[in-house]
């Protein structure tokens, strides 16, 4: 397996869990977390953002503040698995 795929599947887990799987490329151990968490919120952030654009009826009958936050649980129970999120949920 090449460095770049071998990082590249190493930085997806690590976004789906700690990152301590990027521990060979980084300097100290916790040194991606930061970075890390700016890259999850941005995916969670896309992932409620879709929910609420594929189910926009719901999100109204339900209010906009739950239904965010039940997105928000659904997408870290339920990761999407394709890259188009239409028809994601």
């Amino acid at each position: 397996m090449s460095d770049l795929l071998e990082f590249q599947d190493a930085f997806v887990e690590a976004l789906a869990g700690g990152p301590t799987v990027l521990s060979p490329w980084l300097a100290a151990a916790d040194a991606g977390e930061p970075g890390l968490s700016v890259y999850r919120n941005t995916i969670a952030r896309g992932c409620v953002d879709a929910l609420a654009a594929n189910f926009p009826t719901v999100a109204t009958l339900v209010g906009e503040d739950w239904f965010r936050a039940a997105a928000a649980l659904f997408a870290r129970e339920a990761p999407p698995t394709h890259a188009a999120l239409l028809d994601y949920g």
